[in-house]
């Protein structure tokens, strides 16, 4: 296998996050992905329910048969490997950013520009247990502005366990952090490989009725 150099991997990863940064729709749901690196999250143009979210990320769940649960599984679990490696590396960056800002990424904004349905589907993966009281944070939410819905008891902390939290969450930071650069793009591809693996579903079980068409 051909090995990719260091240097062109880390341009991969600059151009990435630029694109993010710039406001590239990754999601294919029409909000905007602007804000992830060194800036705070801001409003995007159009509403987005985080119930509808929710009820989307259940569906596709719902819709999977064992062998793609099985898929679906392994790559949430790379995720979380991925969360994980990038919250040890940023523990410093995080200790400055827990006692600076006590939580300010989480106050006052609108849960659904942050939070997508494929965080959803990490966390309902990985985490069933958790289901009932993310059902009983979403019954909180308003079209106006407020803390975040995933907060204990509204208040915090955060509701989620610390590698099982969601992207924007995981890798928005006060500044650029060229020292957890890496970790950062790591994360970002392991979700973006979440996203492929149910966009390109509906082709890969045409092939398998094809498949098995051509074999009788």
């Amino acid at each position: 296998m051909r090995r990719v150099p260091l240097a062109a991997k880390k341009t991969r990863i600059q151009a990435r996050i630029a694109l993010w940064a710039a406001g590239v729709d990754r999601f294919g749901d029409g909000r905007e992905n602007a804000d992830l690196i060194g800036i705070c999250p801001q409003r995007s143009k159009g509403y987005v329910s985080l119930n509808g979210s929710f009820k989307a990320a259940e569906e596709k769940i719902a819709t999977l048969n064992a062998d793609e649960r099985k898929n679906l599984l392994s790559i949430c679990r790379k995720i979380r490997g991925a969360q994980t490696a990038l919250t040890r590396k940023s523990a410093p960056i995080l200790a400055h950013c827990l006692v600076k800002c006590q939580g300010l990424c989480c106050r006052n904004l609108h849960s659904g520009d942050i939070i997508t349905e494929w965080d959803l589907i990490y966390i309902r993966t990985l985490a069933p247990e958790l289901r009932e009281a993310m059902v009983a944070g979403l019954g909180r939410e308003s079209f106006f502005a407020s803390d975040c819905l995933f907060l204990k008891n509204g208040l915090g902390p955060c509701l989620f366990p610390e590698s099982l939290r969601p992207e924007r969450c995981v890798i928005s930071f006060c500044r650029v952090e060229p020292s957890i650069e890496k970790e950062i793009g790591r994360v970002m591809g392991e979700f973006s490989r979440l996203v492929r693996f149910f966009w390109f579903r509906p082709f890969r079980r045409l092939g398998s009725r094809a498949l098995r068409v051509l074999c009788k």
